[in-house]
């Protein structure tokens, strides 16, 4: 066998290196789900109105090549007697040719309102029940430089309005903010007291969202690893 071939052999896998074309990588992905309900469990009462209110007030996001690079937002909220309901879902996926950077973001956030007027002549306590559950999951292919982060909140609280002020108490506040897949939940039961000719509020917020991104392998990075392994070759066959 010639002394040069385990050299030619090495030049060649090394050409095919460089000349092969790398896949379309996916620079990463991201899924956050946001879910609650609150319902009323009281009997309903003479002189106490109850109305309920729910949208989404921020349905946004960016991605910087679509379709390769995507997001997409979906809500399904409810309110209707007698309870509050939503759920928001928020995924990003950027996928960059070879030699492009790709990024996604996205964000999706809703906001619901019990409000409780008591004009029946006395102090009225209503109990509630509340489910939540958060959801999040990143995905970050080896390719390039890649990253990926998700999130999901729900906050609920009572906001009562008298004469002499405005008292807040906070209910449930749970958040995720992940770079791996995490998920949380929750449920209980809470009461509230309204106040003859008193207004009080219990709100609902949730929010979902994440981003990716990715930066592409420097075009010599694959020429400095393949001279790399024929200084490698060449040392061994000296020594």
């Amino acid at each position: 066998m010639s002394p040069m071939t385990p050299l030619r052999g090495a030049l060649a896998a090394a050409a095919l290196v460089l000349l092969a074309p790398l896949p379309a990588a996916q620079a990463g992905s991201f899924s956050a789900t946001a879910f609650a309900d609150v319902e009323l469990l009281s009997a309903p009462v003479t002189g106490v109105s109850v109305s309920y209110f729910n949208d989404v007030f921020v349905n946004d996001g960016f991605a910087s090549n679509p379709p390769m690079s995507y997001f997409d937002n979906d809500a399904l909220i409810d309110a209707a007697d007698p309870f509050l309901s939503t759920t928001l879902v928020s995924i990003g996926d950027a996928l960059a040719p070879r030699g492009q950077t790709a990024f996604v973001n996205a964000l999706l956030m809703s906001d619901g309102l019990i409000e409780i007027e008591n004009t029946s002549g006395a102090d009225v306590d209503l109990e509630f029940g509340y489910l939540f559950g958060l959801f999040a999951d990143v995905m970050a292919q080896a390719y390039g430089l890649s990253t990926a982060s998700a999130f999901a909140r729900v906050e609920l609280f009572w906001d009562l309005e008298t004469l002499v002020g405005d008292f807040v108490d906070e209910i449930v506040s749970a958040a995720l903010g992940a770079v791996e897949t995490d998920s949380l939940d929750g449920s209980g039961t809470f009461t509230v007291r309204v106040p003859n000719n008193a207004v009080g509020s219990i709100y609902l917020i949730a929010d979902a969202g994440g981003d990716a991104q990715h930066v592409p392998v420097p075009a010599s990075l694959p020429l400095v690893a393949a001279g790399l392994a024929l200084f490698g070759l060449v040392r061994r066959r000296r020594a």
